[in-house]
């Protein structure tokens, strides 16, 4: 192999090497943002859960949310 052969053949290297490090790098990053996404979605679900508890009980209970003041007192 002769020296422009050789310097081809690191340069290709290098750009594989190049390559392969970005595809990682991005496919890091989209885990990282799939795993950020479905923790907020729980935290959405979770909480509607706990509102739709809290109104299930309060409904049990016989509340019936803020009434106005008589005004004939």
């Amino acid at each position: 192999m002769n020296g422009p052969d050789l310097t081809l053949l690191l340069l290709l290297l290098g750009a594989l090497l190049i390559l392969t490090a970005l595809l990682f790098s991005a496919e890091r990053h989209h885990r990282r943002h799939a795993a950020r996404i479905a923790h907020q979605h729980a935290l959405a679900s979770t909480e509607q859960q706990n509102t739709a508890a809290l109104a299930a009980g309060a409904i049990c209970d016989g509340w019936t949310g803020p009434t106005r003041e008589d005004p004939s007192r």
